[in-house]
């Protein structure tokens, strides 16, 4: 990045704008700085604006008011930022970032990420993980494309959905409600922050006994998901609903809150179905009601399941194998797949210990060593019944590994 705008610098703008050679560095450093710090902080210009040396600038020397002349040389500095240096930038250069935690930029050259695009489509299509949609001709799909972000080793697609009406947006908020609500009707309300309290809490119990741990990654969770056996899951879990549910609207306060706001929310009011409201929330029910058919809901949870379609140049493809990111439904459908998968297949070492599951992490934590040790025997083989495997190289553990060499990672 450097060699490239030292080249810029150089060769595309005149040093007598700057007056002189140091002066044109003190900009050139403006430049570097905003290249290095994260993508949300902005950068102050006028701390480098003030410490160029005004008197050199021949162009400015006919403006008699040294206020206004400095007005005019901010003007020009921010102008070349934004209307010149930054748009090189991203027409050479896809400018993106790799950790959500830091927010360091990265910046690709762009004919190098066009690509990466190319490969990781084609590795999908290859794979049938895409494929033509051959029905787009008949009806029109909602507008949705591939974004990718650049990961350590591959790239990451989010699927960017562009509503066609208000009244699409609406179903799937509607969708969105009714699977939390079945997400927490099955596996309850505790949050991952409850359940690492109430570790910590036990720990502090247990005094000098010490517990054993294994934190796991599951690999490409949301593309591992396989789409008939998340819909089955889902088709079970509705089979005591009754026909006709009835969406119903909430003034709700949360207590905790400091501030006195008062929101209407809505929520499926059934005997069979938990409210999804975190713990010291108040609410109390409206005349507000809609009835919904619980056949429309699974219609349209099977057609957000099957037909995954995504735009890619002007071809229409299904995709058939996991779920898309990016969706506000998908989160919550990860996580219904991959609890149901703890409850079925590690149901023994919910006997010996606790899991917390964060996303696709996975912690279990157990005062039972050979427990820790089966599950890590666990992660090896993975559960290929759900597509479920683990990325060994990121296993994490407190149990010695005696059994020659290993792939997790040991903490002691």
């Amino acid at each position: 990045m450097k060699l490239f705008f030292n080249l810029v610098f150089t060769k595309v703008i005149p040093l007598n704008i700057f007056g002189k050679l140091r002066n044109l560095k003190k900009i050139k450093k403006a430049l570097f700085h905003l290249l290095k710090i994260p993508c949300f902080k902005a950068l102050d210009l006028k701390l480098y604006i003030n410490k160029l040396d005004i008197s050199s600038i021949n162009w400015l020397q006919s403006i008699k008011k040294p206020n206004i002349a400095w007005v005019l040389l901010a003007k020009f500095v921010k102008w070349l930022f934004t209307g010149f240096l930054l748009k090189v930038l991203h027409i050479y250069f896809h400018v993106t970032t790799v950790s959500s935690y830091n927010n360091e930029r990265i910046y690709i050259v762009r004919s190098e990420w066009f690509k990466i695009n190319k490969r990781f489509i084609q590795r999908k299509i290859r794979s049938n993980a895409l494929q033509l949609d051959l029905s787009c001709n008949h009806w029109k799909p909602p507008l949705t494309v591939y974004k990718l972000y650049p990961k350590y080793s591959t790239v990451r697609p989010l699927f960017v959905l562009r509503y066609k009406n208000d009244n699409e947006r609406k179903n799937f908020f509607i969708v969105q409600q009714f699977l939390k609500q079945l997400h927490i009707t099955e596996y309850g309300l505790n949050s991952f922050e409850d359940k690492w309290r109430s570790i910590v809490q036990h720990k502090h119990t247990l005094k000098d006994k010490r517990l054993y741990f294994v934190l796991c990654d599951v690999t490409d969770a949301f593309g591992s998901i396989i789409q008939g056996k998340l819909f089955d899951i889902l088709r079970s879990f509705c089979e005591k609903l009754p026909d006709n549910l009835i969406l119903r609207h909430y003034a709700v306060k949360s207590n905790i809150s400091k501030d006195d706001i008062l929101c209407y929310k809505q929520y499926f009011c059934d005997s069979h179905l938990q409210l999804s409201v975190p713990p010291g929330t108040l609410y109390a029910r409206t005349n507000h009601i809609q009835q919904i058919k619980k056949s429309w809901l699974l219609e349209k949870i099977r057609k957000y399941i099957f037909h995954q379609t995504v735009q890619i140049g002007k071809k229409y493809y299904i995709v058939t194998k996991g779920i898309v990111q990016g969706r506000i439904i998908s989160p919550i459908l990860s996580d219904i797949y991959f609890d149901f998968v703890i409850q079925k297949e590690m149901a023994v070492f919910l006997r010996t210990g606790q899991i917390i599951k964060f996303v696709d992490d996975i912690l279990f934590v157990t005062e039972d060593e050979d427990s820790a040790k089966q599950l890590l025997q666990l992660t090896a083989k993975g559960i290929p019944k759900y597509n479920c495997r683990f990325k060994t190289v990121k296993t994490q553990t407190n149990v010695a590994c005696n059994e020659g060499f290993c792939n997790y990672d040991y903490v002691s």
